[in-house]
């Protein structure tokens, strides 16, 4: 494949991904953190580099995989040249014949069995809770395939459960990050946005139209909210 710039610059918690030695990433990133556009970006460079492979990129439900990444998916191959996009089953192949395809974790079956070169599960927290340990990490065996989990917490489910295991495991690669952080580390135009969003959310908690459980879990990702 010839060589390619993609317009993708990463936030400054991305360059921890993108460098991760370990075959396993896990991210509890806030919410809009940019984990999405992140994990795409990183299976395609997989695809770029590596003839012939698949990645897929796996969200809480097939629907929720288009409306979240489908179009991130496409922005970012179009610089790509002989890039062909199926709509209808949400694939993208690359001129080197490799594939990166989006599918949701309510169907295992429509995974099981296909060879991965890496798999990024999103929203992890609301996934089925042994999509990950009884098929995508065999689809991973063939190739040693890396996988990527990311979400922000919805209470104390296997999400969390993951990474307070990774967290004591020199296997993982784990990536923690709450609304200061990027208010403090990154910028431009959506990280202001979300220093408004932020004072906004703030005066829903005490007009009561919020709860601090919620702020705390969206903004702080927080495992402790119900």
């Amino acid at each position: 494949m010839a060589e390619v710039t993609i317009p993708y610059k990463p936030r400054k918690w991305a360059q921890e991904l993108h460098e991760a030695k370990t075959r396993w990433v896990l991210m509890v990133i806030h919410r809009r953190g940019g984990k999405t556009t992140a994990s795409l970006n990183h299976l395609q460079r997989t695809n770029c580099n590596i003839p012939k492979s698949q990645t897929g990129y796996i969200g809480p439900t097939y629907r929720q995989a288009k409306r979240i990444g489908w179009d991130i998916a496409k922005e970012m191959s179009y610089p790509i040249p002989g890039t062909d996009r199926n709509e209808s089953e949400l694939i993208l192949k690359y001129p080197n014949n490799s594939k990166l395809f989006l599918a949701g974790s309510e169907n295992p079956d429509s995974i099981r069995g296909i060879p991965l070169w890496g798999a990024a599960h999103d929203e992890y927290s609301l996934q089925q809770p042994t999509i990950f340990s009884s098929v995508t990490s065999k689809c991973l065996a063939d190739h040693l395939g890396y996988g990527l989990f990311s979400g922000t917490p919805q209470g104390k489910n296997e999400f969390w459960r993951l990474f307070e295991s990774a967290k004591k495991s020199s296997d993982w690669t784990v990536i923690f990050k709450t609304i200061d952080d990027s208010l403090r580390d990154e910028e431009g135009e959506t990280i202001q946005n979300l220093r408004v969003a932020l004072e906004d959310d703030k005066r829903l908690v005490d007009q009561g139209l919020m709860t601090q459980d919620e702020f705390d879990q969206e903004w702080y990702c927080s495992f402790n909210a119900s």
